[in-house]
Formats: structure tokens, sequence, C-alpha cells
């Protein structure tokens, strides 16, 4: 009866080719695990990720929650793109992104064997300009912290100044042993750089008077920099600026290290050494696009030399 139904179907189909396909799929599927427990795999195979970056894995999860049970070789592009398609073209980009990096992690592990999300478009978003905190803005910000919350003084400071990645381990995992004053350099540890390499990052004048303000008035600090946990200091931060740039201004991500970066090409105009502080893996033409002529030196100078009230 088999044979005849293959006759009759006139394919170049093999009974041998069919149930071998057929057991390859029922194999897979006892092999596949559901769509939940591979997010909790992939978070303990990459702990190196940022605190961030495991939140919007998280956050991202709860958006899939019909899918939890589901197995993960079962789940289609179609079934994806329904929830796609009520999020924002940048929200999209990353769900995307994250999705396709978790189901080829699944296929490196023989979990599943196609990704499906090789068949989704991604919406293609003009690139905004740059854009960074005006010299009175970081002199607020800085002032205003020193008046009011001391503990952000390090984080202004060494955000503006210093260019370290705010979302990353790198700011909230510093520990002050790793400022040197006296070589006026700061020690990023492998274990806190989003590369995972140690880079040393120059400690300029108006940076080391910061820091040491807020040493004076904080003689018995902890070991870590930042204390605050990231919801806090958020909170902490939206407020300082609101009182600094207005209620309805709207805070910059990675603003700091956006105008570190921006001045420090304009007063030095070594787009190399900005490579090395900044710890900068990609292409430099895209960093040199960014930041060349975005600030003028006058304005550069100025920056370089916000210090502490007497």
């Amino acid at each position: 009866m088999g044979y005849k139904l293959l006759d009759a179907q006139n394919r170049p189909y093999s009974l041998l080719s069919i149930v071998r396909a057929y057991i390859d799929r029922e194999t897979q599927k006892n092999r596949c695990i559901a769509f939940y427990d591979l997010f909790t795999q992939y978070l303990e195979a990459h702990e190196h990720h940022s605190l961030t970056h495991k939140q919007q894995i998280l956050s991202m999860l709860r958006k899939f929650k019909p899918f939890w049970e589901k197995p993960v070789s079962e789940i289609e592009s179609e079934q994806i793109e329904k929830i796609l398609s009520s999020l924002a073209g940048s929200t999209r980009n990353r769900f995307i992104r994250t999705l396709s990096a978790i189901w080829n992690f699944a296929i490196r592990k023989e979990l599943t064997k196609q990704n499906p999300l090789n068949k989704l478009d991604r919406v293609h978003i003009e690139k905004s300009p740059t854009q960074t905190f005006s010299n009175k803005v970081i002199q607020g910000m800085l002032n205003t912290a020193l008046e009011t919350k001391i503990e952000l003084v390090p984080y202004f400071a060494l955000g503006s100044f210093a260019g370290l990645r705010v979302g990353s381990g790198e700011l909230n995992r510093l520990l002050w042993s790793d400022i040197r004053f006296e070589e006026k350099t700061i020690i990023i540890r492998p274990e806190i750089a989003k590369t995972k390499q140690r880079r040393f990052i120059n400690i300029s004048d108006n940076l080391r008077a910061w820091l040491e303000a807020y040493l004076e008035r904080v003689p018995n600090h902890p070991k870590r920099i930042i204390t605050l946990s990231p919801q806090l200091l958020r909170q902490v931060r939206r407020e300082i600026f609101h009182k600094v740039a207005g209620a309805r201004a709207e805070y910059i991500q990675a603003g700091l290290r956006h105008t570190y970066a921006s001045n420090h090409l304009a007063y030095h105009n070594d787009i190399n050494s900005l490579v090395i502080q900044l710890d900068h893996h990609g292409d430099v033409r895209t960093l040199w696009t960014h930041y060349h002529l975005h600030t003028r030196k006058e304005d550069a100078q100025v920056f370089w030399n916000i210090y502490p009230p007497n």
C-alpha cells in the first residue's frame, strides 16, 4: 500500500527516505526544549552579558509568554511575526537580533535545526545625529550632585570625563582601587570591561578635581564607586537632570559617553587616542563620522575646564 501511494505521487521519494525523515523529525521533537527553558539555558551560558542586556532579554521573554511551553522546533516565523508586528521599528530590530542569537545558540546545541528569524525582515531606521549634553548641563548636573546627592558625583564625572560605559559593568563595578591618581590612570579590569580586555583611561585634571571633591566629603567611602542600585540610580539621575535642564527635557541615553567622545576629539584631534580610550572595536570611520566637528574646539576647551565650585 505504501509503495502504491508513492507511485501515485509521481515524486522522487523513496519509502526509506520518508521513514528516515519521520524518525529524524520525531527525534528532533523529543530532543527539543521548551521556549522558556531555551531562554534559561542561554542566559546561564552567557553570564558575562551586562545586567542591562539580561534585563532586556527577560523583558522580551515576557512578551512571548504564549510560547513558553511550546517546543522551539515547532515555533514558526509567522507566529513570531504576529508579536513583532505591534512593536516600534527599533524595538522590533532589537528583538529579531536577540532572538536570532538565541536560536543560533539552540542550533549549536542541536536543540533545533532551523532559525525562523532568518525569514523576518528588519525595519530600516535612519541614523539620528549624535546627541551630547551641553557644557551648561554637565556643569549643572555635577554641581547639583555635589550639593544634594553626593553619590552621583563620581557617576557624572567618570561618565563625562572618562567615557566609561554606563549601561555595562564598567562603571557600576569599578572600584576606587582601580583609580590610580599618582599615574593619572583608570584601570578597566577585563572582568568588568564589555570587551573583556584590560584598558587604561587617562585622568584629566578636571576629572581628578571632581573625584577629590567627592573623597573630601566622603572620607569613609565604600570600595565600589557606584553604590546605588540601577533602578535608584536612574531615578536620582533623572531628578538631577530635570532640575538642571527642565522638566520636559529628555535625558540622552549614553549621552555622557557621547559627550566625552565628542569633546575629546574636538580638543585633541586624535582619533586613534579616542579609539583606545573608548575601547572601540568597530569601524574607526564610524567613530570619526559620529564625532568629527560635532563640537567646536572652543566649546571643548570649556568642557575640559569644568571644575567643582571653589
